[in-house]
């Protein structure tokens, strides 16, 4: 019974259930319009990716407001990108109810666990940053993240970590904002006291 659309806007009377909404999305790159403003969805992270991916506004275009939660066991593996579309589909709150464990680069997690449009609320969380060896990130970016969570952060590849030492510090060692690395290079612009420069050892 169905017709084939590509850009289609579809304007519903109601509001569709999760599983409805992903499969609407699947089928038309056009905005997508529910009833209620402040509806609610609850689901695996990667399902409420796909059902809230493009542009989903009630019928009068404005975004929707309704708190969205990721329910995913602990210890399953989410995606950051998967998160911060959910986290930008909405101006209401997106939870993530347990102990997941998350991957991306650090421009992807920061999107997804610091930047306030498209953030998501995480508490033990595990984190693992992605980029590739000789990757260049600011202390800071890395600080960010690791304060998101009380879950371990780890660095996997042998990056550039680069900032003050002050910052290197607080992304490195400082416990509520540290992150796990081996073989990252730090690279200081400027000169760290002793006890920072023992710190960072």
């Amino acid at each position: 019974s169905k017709v084939e659309v590509t850009a289609a806007t579809v304007t519903l009377s109601d509001d569709p259930t999760l599983t409805e909404l992903k499969q609407l999305n699947a089928a038309t790159t056009g905005a997508i319009k529910i009833n209620t403003q402040s509806k609610t969805y609850s689901g695996s992270g990667a399902d409420l990716a796909a059902a809230l991916a493009g542009t989903v506004t009630n019928n009068a275009g404005a975004a929707l407001s309704g708190a969205m939660t990721v329910s995913d066991n602990s210890e399953t593996g989410v995606t950051a990108t998967d998160l911060s579309t959910i986290g930008g589909a909405t101006t209401g709150t997106v939870t993530v109810t347990n102990a997941v464990d998350i991957t991306g680069t650090a421009t992807e997690l920061t999107a997804a666990l610091v930047t306030t449009t498209s953030k998501v609320e995480v508490t033990a969380a595990t984190v693992t940053i992605s980029d590739a060896n000789n990757t260049s990130i600011a202390a800071t970016v890395l600080s960010d993240i690791g304060s998101e969570t009380t879950g371990t952060v780890t660095v996997t590849n042998a990056i550039n970590v680069t900032g003050t030492a002050d910052e290197a510090v607080a992304a490195l060692h400082t416990t509520g904002s540290k992150v796990e690395v081996t073989a990252a290079t730090v690279t200081l612009s400027d000169d760290p006291t002793l006890t920072e420069l023992k710190q960072l050892n």
